[in-house]
């Protein structure tokens, strides 16, 4: 894994697992008490920042989408009218 910040708190993962391509993410304007609350959770559970990161995002995705049918038919009406 590669991480690099820049000044501003911009954070860069990439990673390579053998045969398996893999994309780099890039968070611009990432807040510096979330990346210090991050960087320590992960130190304390003994992993990388993006071993973190990855897990956090795979769980949110991972769980249920509630939807609100009216919500989905308006917003697909709108997309459509646009």
């Amino acid at each position: 894994m590669r991480s690099s910040l820049a000044p501003d708190r911009n954070i860069v993962l990439s990673g390579n697992l053998e045969g398996v391509r893999m994309g780099t993410l890039s968070l611009k304007g990432f807040s510096d008490e979330l990346h210090e609350q991050a960087k320590s959770r992960a130190a304390f559970e003994g992993i990388t920042l993006k071993e973190l990161v990855v897990r956090a995002v795979s769980m949110y995705l991972s769980s249920p989408i509630t939807l609100d049918v009216q919500e989905v038919i308006v917003k697909k009406r709108d997309s459509e009218e646009a």
